[in-house]
């Protein structure tokens, strides 16, 4: 791509990849008091994630894609079009 899909997210995409994960979300802090808990917490994400079925992580998946594709429609296609029409006015690309 011209740009990168990663531009398109004003943290050259580091958070627009961020897809809920279980696992990933779990912060030991919020069981400082209960360790014993905070151990039990994390095998039950883990296991959940483990779990996880092709539907439910499409599920997860689908909105940063479809957000993506906006983007792309809004953001970067005005520019394609742009720049089509340019070279087709200078000769250098056919119809």
């Amino acid at each position: 791509m011209i740009a990168g899909a990663q531009r398109l997210w004003g943290d050259k995409g580091t958070g627009a990849w961020q897809i809920p994960d279980p696992v990933e979300s779990f912060n030991p802090l919020d069981y400082a008091s209960n360790p014993e808990a905070a151990g039990h917490e994390f095998v039950r994400r883990v296991n959940q994630q483990a779990a996880m079925t092709a539907e439910e992580a499409e599920k997860l998946v689908r909105p940063v894609v479809d957000e993506l594709f906006k983007r792309l429609e809004a953001d970067v296609m005005p520019y394609l079009l742009e720049y089509i029409e340019f070279v087709r006015a200078h000769g250098k690309l056919s119809a």
